[in-house]
C-alpha cells in the first residue's frame, strides 16, 4: 500500500482505507479469491496480489471521480472475478465499503462504444496519476496498447487441451545475418562460376542470382552499420504529471477540466446550487500552472463568495 496522499480529503482518506481493509483473500482457504484469480489467469501469488491492488485503486478512482471509467484488462479479470462472489460484491463491498453501486457494462460492440471505451480508459490512467501518480505500465499499458486488437477469450480445460502461443513470424524476429550469409552462400558462387565477363550480358536467370544475391549484401550491410549506431543503453521515459497526462488524453480542454476538479478539491471553488454558478474562494498560497491560470479566469467570471 502507498502512503495516503496529505492533499487527499478525509472522504478519500476514510474510503481508501475502507477499501484497502476489505479482505479479498484469505491463507487459510485452499481456494481464496487469491488463488482462484492466479489459477484462472496464470500468474504467481504475488503477481495475483499486485493486480488485486490495481483493483482496490481503480474501484477508488470510481467512487471519487463520479464518472464511468473503464479498466486495464488485467484489472477487469480481477473485477469479474469479483463479480462472480455476488454475496461479497453487492451486499458487502459495494453498500458498506464504496457507498455506491459499481456496476460492470459490457460493450455492445458498436464503433461509438469503442470510442466511449477509449475516452473512458484514458480518464482513468488520468485520475490515477493524479491520485497514486504514474500507473505500472505493467497494468495500465497506454490507451493505443490497451485496444490495439479485439480481446478474443475463451474458458479452455488445461486437463483436456494443451496452450500453445500462436507463431508470430516476422523478419524483424529472425537473425538477417544468417539469411544473408546463406542467400550469398547460394547464389553468388553459382552465378560467378557460371559466367565470366560483363554481368549485363548475362541471361536472365544468372543476372537475377546475381542481383538477388547482392540486394541481401546490402540487406546485410545495413543491419550490421545499424547495429554499430546503436550506442549506449535506450533513454527510459520521463514520468509525466498530472498535467502531461490530461494534454495526451484530451488536450487543452481536458487539461482544464482536470484543473478545475484540483481546484474544486481544494475547496477553491465550488459550485453555488442556488444561483448555479461557479464561485471562488481567496486562496494566499501560490497556485503552481495550469492551476493559477485556471483559477484567475474563473475569478475574472465568477461570483466571489459572498
Amino acid at each position: 500500500m502507498i502512503p495516503t496522499p496529505a492533499t487527499w480529503t478525509d472522504a478519500e482518506r476514510a474510503l481508501w482505507q475502507r477499501i484497502a481493509d476489505h479482505p479479498l483473500h484469505d491463507p487459510d482457504q485452499p481456494l481464496d479469491f487469491t488463488a482462484r484469480l492466479a489459477r484462472e489467469q496464470g500468474l504467481s501469488r504475488s503477481e495475483a496480489l499486485a493486480v488485486i491492488e490495481e483493483y482496490r485503486r481503480f474501484c477508488f478512482l470510481a467512487v471519487v471521480t463520479g464518472i464511468e471509467l473503464t479498466p486495464s484488462a488485467e484489472v477487469d479479470e480481477v473485477w469479474h472475478l469479483h463479480l462472480c462472489d455476488s454475496r461479497d460484491y453487492w451486499q458487502r463491498f459495494c453498500p458498506n465499503v464504496l457507498g455506491v453501486s459499481l456496476h460492470h457494462g459490457p460493450t455492445g460492440g458498436r464503433a461509438a462504444d469503442g470510442r466511449r471505451y477509449h475516452a473512458q480508459y484514458a480518464d482513468t490512467v488520468a485520475a490515477y496519476a493524479s491520485y497514486f501518480g504514474a500507473p505500472p505500465e505493467r497494468y495500465w499499458p497506454d490507451a493505443r496498447s490497451r485496444f490495439a486488437r479485439p480481446e478474443r477469450f475463451r474458458r479452455v480445460d488445461l486437463s483436456r487441451a494443451w496452450l500453445l502461443p500462436k507463431p508470430r513470424l516476422s523478419l524483424s524476429a529472425l537473425d538477417r545475418r544468417v539469411l544473408s550469409f546463406a542467400a550469398l552462400a547460394l547464389l553468388l558462387p553459382a552465378s560467378a562460376t557460371a559466367l565470366t565477363g560483363n554481368p549485363l550480358d548475362w541471361t536472365g536467370a544468372p543476372f537475377l542470382k546475381l542481383y538477388f544475391a547482392l540486394m541481401m549484401a546490402v540487406v546485410l550491410i545495413t543491419q550490421i552499420q545499424r547495429r554499430v549506431l546503436r550506442t549506449g543503453p535506450t533513454a527510459s521515459p520521463p514520468s509525466l504529471s498530472v498535467w502531461e497526462t490530461a494534454m495526451l488524453a484530451g488536450g487543452p480542454t481536458r487539461v482544464a477540466d482536470a484543473a478545475v476538479a484540483e481546484l474544486h478539491r481544494r475547496g477553491w471553488v465550488y459550485w453555488d446550487e442556488s444561483t448555479r454558478t461557479l464561485r471562488t474562494r481567496p486562496t494566499d498560497s501560490d497556485l503552481e500552472t495550469p492551476l493559477d491560470d485556471v483559477y484567475s479566469n474563473i475569478a475574472r467570471y465568477a461570483a466571489p463568495e459572498p
